[in-house]
């Protein structure tokens, strides 16, 4: 019996060397002075993530594990003396680790940083690296972010960014420089594009102002949206696909070339600033805040326009493809602004609510209802008026010549009414027309409507 076991001992043992002989088995690892090999730890560079606001470093190490069950763990703070620790994590394979421990990065500041290993009760430990975020203008490491303590680029010149940035400090393009950014990018303060070009492929975010007075042409493009905490003077064009803030802090939003946003924007959130257009602008919604009026001296194409201010029309295009509400009053002065609204017209200020000037070509066009709530409508001479239906709390005021009103609804008026003459003064309703507060026709003027209720005072017909 025992002669057997010995056998089977023997025959076990002899085909180990064989296969370890020929290389497909490696029973005892060891070196050449024959000891078995011992775990080793080695620090890596960090990779820095960056979200708008928030930059956070991840630590980076490798091992191997020897014949041995290993804990690794990284060890870091502001010297090499460290304080904190990540929790170690048990491993029984060689292979790399990581750990995400800083979070929210103080530019210039220095964070050293150690990979460690224990086997056993042996602890050893990697080199010392270190993570330095803004000292160069950018930071160590590499990865998916920046900080930046300011970004310039000369007259000129050319960079691009391949990350998301933040920046502390301002962000300033030189003539015929071109910045792009294929990322977010947040500004702690002004950005200035001196006849350059900026291109952001994300959202754009400064809590300073935005000024390109001295560019041209389509000086700024946004892929996301824009947002400007104080004042943006735009000299140069721009084109935003997606919403515009403009918070104002004195001048809010001054547009000097053609420019356009595709989705809603939105002026006065931190001021009293209104916005200029005077030049070409199309947006899908506008929104002012209170106090913030809408000056015109170029055209204005909007999807819906939402106004708490004014809106003041110096012989410009206003065109609405959808509902125009004014909290203050429209005064469209000069001689040829031509307002069009496809849907609504809503208006409540406290003065003359609607005042049209005459010319040529000047003409109010309403294809909804207009709701005038508190002020009056008043018409200057040769202007054209037409309204799907009219409500007015205050007067119609259309006593100058050569005025033509249609409407294709009703029309209420809670004061008077009053039409002038000359050479084409027309009004006609087409269906009831109630003037609660009288009516009044000048020479030549030509009143019809399709039913005149007897509550309407008696007509008085000026010589």
């Amino acid at each position: 019996m025992k002669k057997k076991i010995w056998l089977k001992i023997l025959g076990v043992v002899g085909i180990i060397s064989l296969l370890a002989g020929l290389g497909l088995l490696e029973v005892f690892p060891t070196f050449a002075d024959g000891s078995p090999p011992t775990p080793t730890i080695t620090t890596n560079a960090a990779i820095y993530t960056t979200k708008v606001g928030t930059v956070s470093a991840v630590f980076n190490g490798s091992y191997t594990v020897g014949n041995s069950k290993v804990l690794v763990w990284f060890e870091y703070g502001l010297t090499t003396s460290y304080g904190s620790k990540t929790t170690a994590v048990a491993k029984t394979v060689s292979g790399t680790f990581s750990a995400t421990s800083l979070t929210n990065l103080t530019p210039g500041v220095t964070y050293d940083y150690r990979a460690d290993l224990k086997y056993g009760s042996t602890t050893i430990t990697g080199s010392n690296e270190t993570a330095v975020v803004g000292d160069d203008g950018g930071s160590s490491g590499s990865g998916a972010g920046q900080i930046y303590m300011g970004i310039t680029v000369a007259n000129g010149d050319t960079l691009t960014i391949n990350n998301d940035v933040l920046c502390i400090g301002d962000i300033t393009v030189g003539d015929g420089a071109t910045l792009t950014i294929n990322g977010n990018c947040e500004a702690t303060s002004d950005i200035s594009i001196n006849g350059g070009y900026l291109n952001v492929y994300g959202d754009l975010k400064t809590m300073g102002s935005m000024d390109a007075t001295e560019a041209d042409n389509n000086s700024l493009i946004i892929q996301g949206s824009c947002y400007v905490a104080a004042d943006m003077n735009m000299g140069g064009g721009f084109e935003i696909s997606g919403d515009l803030y403009v918070g104002g802090a004195m001048q809010g939003l001054i547009i000097n070339h053609s420019s356009a946003v595709n989705g809603k924007v939105t002026i006065g959130l931190n001021g009293n600033g209104g916005i200029a257009i005077n030049a070409p602008f199309s947006c899908g919604w506008l929104l002012t805040a209170p106090n913030s009026d809408i000056n015109l001296t170029s055209s204005l194409y909007a999807g819906n326009v939402d106004c708490s201010g004014n809106i003041n029309d110096t012989n410009a295009t206003l065109t609405v493809n959808g509902d125009l509400k004014v909290a203050g009053d429209i005064n469209a002065g000069g001689n040829d602004p031509y307002i069009t609204v496809n849907g609504n017209c809503y208006i409540d200020g406290e003065m003359g609510a609607i005042q049209l000037g005459g010319g040529s070509s000047g003409a109010l066009i309403i294809q909804g209802s207009l709701f005038v709530g508190v002020g009056d409508i008043v018409l200057a001479q040769g202007v054209s008026f037409q309204s799907g239906s009219v409500e007015c709390a205050g007067n119609f005021n259309a006593a100058a010549d050569g005025i033509n009103i249609s409407i294709d609804g009703s029309c209420s008026i809670a004061a008077a009414f009053s039409l002038g003459g000359g050479t084409s003064g027309s009004c006609a309703v087409k269906g009831t027309a109630y003037f609660y507060g009288g009516y009044t026709l000048a020479s030549g003027a030509s009143l019809t409507v399709g039913n005149m209720p007897t509550l309407n005072p008696v007509t008085t017909t000026a010589p």
